[in-house]
């Protein structure tokens, strides 16, 4: 009976191993999320031409670079120890899954590679104390555990075999009770940890830091009989957790008729000029990117000036702009900590999490040495030839070695002590870093999560299956609550990012990231990048200050033509329907929170937000009589609203803008927008272009680009200025109209065909022909709207939907990518001037910054000078009197020369040509919303000389604002109040550098001013104007109807002469 039991037991088993294999099969993982289309390139090339899947591809480079990455490592943030980045893959698929045919590619290009750097890979083998008689290749396939340790005596291996059962066997894996396969696991498991040496009675086979990758595949059948130990409770030796598992279907074969060739397809790269490129890199250490601070605490670095977040208080942080160092260790530990919240988790699925801390960092590295090699293939790309690589009797060409082998050395190596341990720091020696990028972690992870699904679904116990159930506790829930849900379902519609990362605003929990922030930062961008969340200053707090918040996507109408992308997308992250639509319905916001002008905008012209009305009648009570006399929407008995005009509603809530974007995001819709722009009819390109260039005077005052600074719709009292404005564009439009837009149509056709793609002739000819014609059509639009200035209300909003379309990027490709990354990142950054070491945060790579900086001086996009800083003298003995100034060198971002139409279209123009961003997108990265928009790394001030410039310049008087206290501590003066010996004081009106500002005298005692001070020298005097801020007492203040209005007082001061 026992036995018979017994049989039926194995049968269920395989059935239950054979299911999950299929089931694993069938999860996909789109490549595309976490690569862009240059680095998909070579595995597009094995998907049209082997039909391999983009993931299989990339599963089998995992392998290739693991093998050819030699004796690279890494290292803890707290220990100096050497870890290998050598990984172990297994392979998973039915007969007729394809597995021999592609590990022929993968053994093709590794043997290709070894002939090519022989010196390296081939080796002879110490058999019996003697070397064999010829070199030995680095790939094995099939031997016992003494031949293994023998092979890595002698280099370093990698086992190779697409049919693995009998090595499973030999080396105990599919069966880890079987006690006669100790010494075979013994060196599995040392293997991948690092090797070791074995000592008998008679021979001694010393192996020293030679690394190990496996890379096998089979069916899986057997792998029931681990399923079996673990269902008994025994069998947890940790072989099996050190594998990374792929599971593919049986192979669909393609029909002669079907296939297409590719014309291009003679330069696409293959698996052997990646293997090549691996090995160039050679034997590296790989250092995941910290800063200067994280530097100085775990590697005793010293600097000049600590590295310091400016502006962002520690929630921000904590969820932006953190190091991959700080990423890679906190996602570790949030995984596991998660992990261990789960109960009744069978124990094989515990040990592959427990794996992650020594998994993750070597997929890591693996991932920064794939997007190196990427990046430089598509350098050398004129030496790529695929018959090279692809046919067994062809080698690469020299040119492209040589070339590789170049750019590794230049641009690659970093040789940066500070990322060393003390105790390595002195030597004289060191190898060559390769610095892991936060973007590259991100990636990685989202393939290792990837990872950790499938070995879950593949070796979970099916009680139920298998006829033996367990019981679980009704105590615990039988799925928790993934952050995604938690987020979701918090019980606010709109809420501060304090809520979730501190405490919840009313029970005073714990928040729902704060012990997980790189999995809550992770939560949170998928939730931004579907449109379930959008992140900007929504509300303010209780005394009138913007906060930073988060608000959800409110719930289309049946009618809504959106509403089915909108479950769509509810569904793709597994969020519950009902629950969201009911936890939406009855939440509102903190009671300690208001709307901000931004919300109150964004509630007044989305149609989706009419049914909240009702939460928020306080709030919202102007706009509800607005609408309710323009007979936009009616109340209900019950008290809710209803729309009668939906043509009033024209704004969707897709069309917010995030506060803060992830930088790949960026890059993403940039591309994207760039491919729309290409795809539309020349005429309409131009035309687009033209409107934006027309209109950017009057954008300047009417139109606020971002929604976290000022409202969208144009305020009632600065219609004056508008008008004003426009009257002058009519006037220069009358004047200069055909000089105007035939010069702008010529220069715009000219940089587009020369930059975008390029055409046949005849239809290059028949495109102009068409866009002419279009163009000018469109340009007699814009001057009807810019005549018209008695249009009414209505006119004006056309006008503004008008004026604030931005000018998509063009397309860019190619090895500029890189380069023109960083010039964006430079023009866009959170400062209008730079130090060098600003620029070096910006981008790490000195030849890229570089060729970045020197194309926008050239550009005359900024303006370099010798004289725009002051370092401090740190010489204490050298006299105050008798100091000198220490001038430095610094970047300043520039502007149109003049306020003239045509200075502005040059600019415009010189700006989309090398920055491929708009004018409106340029003024963002000034911050209008901001006090302050001069940051810097440095410890340094503000010369004299810059000042003058800066008031001398019309563009930079209205657009750069700084702390006068920390960048011209010698313009503060403290002042003394004292009112009864002081005079009438003299009050005047000061004008700010970009802002006017009433007069308010305020003799109120009680109340204590910090004061900056303006110096303005004239012949008759020196006269001290002080800017005065309160600072009030702990209890409740009031608050004014307009916050942004500030008090000034302006006495008379004698300056003291030093």
């Amino acid at each position: 009976m026992t036995r018979r039991s017994s049989i039926i037991d194995d049968k269920l088993m395989s059935e239950m191993i054979l299911k999950n294999i299929t089931t694993a099969s069938q999860m996909n993982f789109e490549m595309s999320d976490i690569l862009n289309i240059q680095q998909m390139r070579i595995l597009t090339t094995y998907k049209e031409t082997y039909n391999y899947e983009s993931h299989l591809s990339f599963f089998l480079s995992l392998g290739m670079m693991s093998h050819f990455s030699q004796g690279s490592y890494y290292t803890h943030y707290a220990s100096s120890d050497h870890r290998p980045v050598q990984l172990y893959l297994w392979l998973l698929g039915a007969s007729g899954s394809g597995k021999t045919h592609v590990f022929r590619q993968l053994e093709k290009a590794i043997t290709k590679t070894e002939k090519m750097f022989s010196h390296t890979y081939l080796k002879p083998v110490i058999v019996n104390g003697k070397p064999t008689e010829t070199d030995l290749s680095s790939v094995i396939t099939h031997t016992n555990h003494i031949g293994l340790r023998q092979h890595l005596a002698s280099n370093s291996k990698i086992l190779l075999n697409d049919d693995a059962d009998l090595i499973a066997e030999t080396y105990g894996l599919y069966n880890v009770n079987d006690y006669t396969k100790e010494h075979e696991r013994n060196i599995i498991l040392c293997g991948y940890d690092g090797n070791t040496s074995r000592t008998t009675g008679t021979t001694i086979i010393q192996i020293d830091d030679k690394r190990l990758t496996i890379a096998i595949a089979t069916t899986g059948g057997k792998l029931m009989k681990n399923m079996k130990n673990w269902l008994n409770s025994t069998g947890f030796d940790g072989s099996h957790n050190r594998f990374l598992y792929m599971s593919i279907p049986k192979l669909i074969y393609s029909r002669p008729q079907d296939f297409k060739v590719n014309v291009n397809s003679k330069n696409n790269p293959t698996f052997n000029h990646l293997c090549i490129i691996i090995h160039l890199f050679g034997t590296a250490r790989y250092v995941f990117q910290m800063s200067e601070s994280e530097r100085t605490k775990f590697c005793g670095a010293t600097f000049h000036q600590a590295s310091i977040s400016l502006g962002e208080d520690e929630q921000t942080q904590t969820q932006h702009n953190r190091s991959a160092m700080f990423t890679v260790w906190n996602l570790i530990a949030d995984l596991v900590e998660t992990q261990d919240q789960k109960p009744n988790e069978q124990q094989q699925i515990i040990d592959f999490y427990a794996k992650a801390g020594t998994t993750f960092p070597r997929l890591a590295c693996l991932m920064q040495l794939y997007f190196n090699a990427i990046d430089i293939l598509e350098r050398v790309k004129d030496t790529v030839i695929f018959v090279e690589g692809d046919n067994q009797d062809l080698i690469i060409n020299d040119s492209f070695v040589s070339r590789v082998e170049k750019i590794i050395k230049k641009d690659y190596y970093v040789y940066d002590k500070t990322y060393l341990p003390c105790d390595e720091s002195n030597h004289a020696t060191m190898d060559p870093m390769i610095i892991i990028e936060k973007e590259v972690v991100i990636a990685a992870w989202k393939w290792y999560d990837h990872h950790l699904n499938i070995a879950t679904k593949l070796f979970t116990i099916d009680h139920e299956y298998s006829g033996k159930p367990i019981t679980i506790s009704s105590s615990f829930p039988s799925k928790p609550k993934t952050l995604k849900e938690l987020i979701l379902q918090l019980d606010f519609n709109i809420f501060p990012l304090s809520a979730i990362s501190v405490k919840h605003p009313i029970t005073g929990n714990t928040g729902i990231i704060k012990n997980r922030p790189a999995l809550g930062e992770r939560a949170l961008q998928e939730l931004l990048k579907a449109n379930l969340l959008k992140f900007n200053y929504f509300l303010t707090d209780a005394r009138g200050r913007n906060v930073k918040s988060y608000m959800k996507t409110p719930i289309p109408s049946i009618d809504d033509p959106t509403r089915e992308h909108f479950l769509n997308t509810l569904l793709k992250h597994d969020i519950n329907l009902d629950e969201y639509c009911c936890n939406y319905k009855k939440s509102s916001i903190p009671p300690n929170n208001n709307f901000s002008k931004l919300t109150i905008e964004t509630f007044e012209h989305n149609a989706s937000f009419v049914a909240q009305y009702s939460k928020y009648k306080s709030q919202l009570n102007s706009v509800i009589q607005k609408h309710i006399e323009n007979h936009n929407i009616e109340e209900t008995e019950e008290g809710n609203f209803i729309i009668i005009n939906r043509n009033a509603f024209f704004r969707k809530f897709n069309d917010i803008e995030n506060l803060v974007s992830s930088e790949r995001q960026e890059q993403i819709d940039n591309k994207s927008q760039s491919e729309n722009f290409i795809d539309q009819p020349i005429s309409k390109q131009i035309g687009q272009s033209l409107i934006q260039l027309t209109s950017t005077t009057a954008t300047e005052f009417a139109v606020f680009n971002n929604p976290a600074e000022k409202p969208l719709a144009i305020q009632r009292q600065d219609s004056t200025e508008i008008s004003t404005d426009l009257q002058h564009i009519n006037i220069a439009s009358n004047n200069y109209s055909f000089i105007y837009y035939l010069f702008a149509f010529f220069c715009i056709v000219i940089s587009f065909f020369s930059e975008a793609f390029t055409l046949k002739e005849h239809d290059l000819s028949s495109d102009i022909d068409n866009s002419s014609t279009a163009t000018f059509e469109k340009q007699t639009d814009v001057d009807q709207l810019l005549i018209d200035e008695n249009s009414d209300d209505e006119s004006s909003d056309i006008l503004t939907q008008q004026i604030i379309n931005k000018a998509t990027n063009t397309y860019e490709k190619g090895t500029e990518l890189i380069i023109k990354k960083a010039i964006q990142s430079i023009m866009t950054g959170r400062s209008v001037i730079y130090t060098k070491t600003d620029l070096t945060q910006i981008c790490k790579k000195s030849s890229i910054r570089l060729e970045a900086v020197k194309r926008l001086v050239e550009a005359n996009l900024l303006q370099y000078e010798n004289y725009f800083w002051i370092e401090p003298n740190r010489n204490k003995k050298e006299s105050q009197k008798n100091s000198k100034r220490i001038l430095r060198e610094g970047w300043l971002k520039k502007g149109p020369e003049s306020e003239s139409n045509a200075s502005k279209f040059k600019f415009i123009q010189i700006l989309q040509e090398n920055v491929s961003i708009g004018y409106e997108d340029y003024l963002k990265s000034f911050y209008p919303q901001q006090d302050e928009n001069v940051f810097t790394y440095n410890n340094w001030t503000l010369s004299n000389e810059f000042i003058d410039m800066i008031k001398s310049n019309w563009f930079y008087t209205q657009h750069i604002r700084w702390n006068i206290q920390r960048f011209r501590p010698c313009d503060v003066v403290t002042a003394e109040v004292n009112q009864e010996d002081d005079e009438e004081p003299l009050v005047t009106q000061v004008a700010h550098l970009s802002n006017s500002m009433k007069i308010i005298t305020n003799n109120n005692p009680r109340e204590i001013f910090k004061q900056q001070s303006i110096v303005n020298n004239d012949e008759e005097g020196e006269t001290m104007h002080i800017q005065s801020t309160s600072v009030h007492s702990k209890r409740k203040a009031d608050l004014s109807e307009k916050p942004h209005e500030y008090e000034i007082r302006t006495q008379p001061r004698r300056l003291k002469k030093n």
